[in-house]
């Protein structure tokens, strides 16, 4: 099993930022520019039911679109392809609401430029299951 199996949308946990992705197209479309300043390196990704898999890097395939998906900034959106760190393991949803809440409050100056940080965390401390988290975290 590899992330294309899991049950979307997933959690993607990086650092100290946490973000859903709705399908895996989405996962798996970037610009170069985020591979280059390590958006997926040490990356978590957690499903609905709790697969998990552990993200080393991702690899660019190919540029997507028009002229290669270069734009007017010379940035190109590319089509990648995640390399794994070992293979899907589940977690349990104590062990997602916990990471989760620690993310967020990490990176609390930046949820708060939403004027709704408060409201993120507070449904994140009382959600009941992990598609409830992933619900309440926007996209």
């Amino acid at each position: 099993m590899d992330v294309s199996n899991f049950i979307f949308p997933v959690m993607c946990i990086e650092q100290d930022f946490i973000r859903i992705e709705k399908t895996y197209d989405s996962l798996t479309t970037t610009m170069k520019a985020g591979i280059k300043n390590g958006m997926f390196r040490d990356l978590l990704v957690i499903d609905l039911i709790g697969n998990c898999l552990e993200i080393e890097n991702a690899l660019k395939l190919h540029g997507l679109g028009f002229l290669w998906g270069y734009n007017c900034f010379f940035n190109q959106k590319v089509k990648i392809k995640l390399i794994p760190k070992g293979e899907p393991y589940s977690i349990s949803f104590q062990e997602v609401k916990k990471r989760a809440i620690k993310t967020l409050k990490a990176n609390k100056g930046f949820w708060e430029s939403g004027g709704n940080f408060n409201e993120i965390l507070h449904g994140v401390e009382q959600a009941k299951n992990i598609s409830e988290i992933i619900e309440i975290i926007p996209c």
